[in-house]
């Protein structure tokens, strides 16, 4: 399984889960050209849980179900990922919001990448960590 280094910082390692639709890694990338007002945004709310940790449930970041959490800008982009061990966050769904509700297929995928992950961990096999620079990170998540 790969994921790719997407920050780090003091509280947290934010991850991606590669591959897949609604791949988070795309998505940023295809935000950051189409919308750079959302893109910043966006990614000032995955810096601020990289620096500051979890928050309490709020406008920024909401508890959608089975441990997986939203994290949404003003401009629609969101962002659904889960908390693992050793203070790592795994982002597994990235997508432009348009409607009231996160759409329920969005949330079941999220939740399927998240059984798959903590599958793969538990089998005991390795992660391949994919990042900008080949430096690995201070955090990696651990079979």
């Amino acid at each position: 399984m790969e994921l790719s280094l997407i920050l780090e910082d003091h509280a947290f390692t934010l991850y991606a889960l590669y591959g897949g639709s609604h791949n988070v890694d795309d998505f940023l990338a295809d935000l950051e050209r189409e919308n750079e007002p959302a893109h910043s945004q966006i990614m000032r709310r995955l810096k601020d849980l990289a620096k500051h940790g979890s928050v309490k449930q709020n406008a920024t970041f909401k508890l959608l179900r089975q441990g997986v959490y939203e994290t949404r800008a003003k401009l629609g982009p969101r962002i659904l990922f889960f908390y693992d061990a050793n203070h790592i966050v795994i982002c597994v769904c990235g997508f432009p919001k348009d409607g009231q509700k996160t759409p329920k297929t969005l949330i079941e995928l999220a939740i399927d990448r998240k059984k798959a992950y903590m599958a793969h961990k538990k089998s005991g096999k390795h992660f391949t960590i994919m990042t900008d620079d080949g430096i690995p990170p201070q955090r990696m998540p651990k079979p």
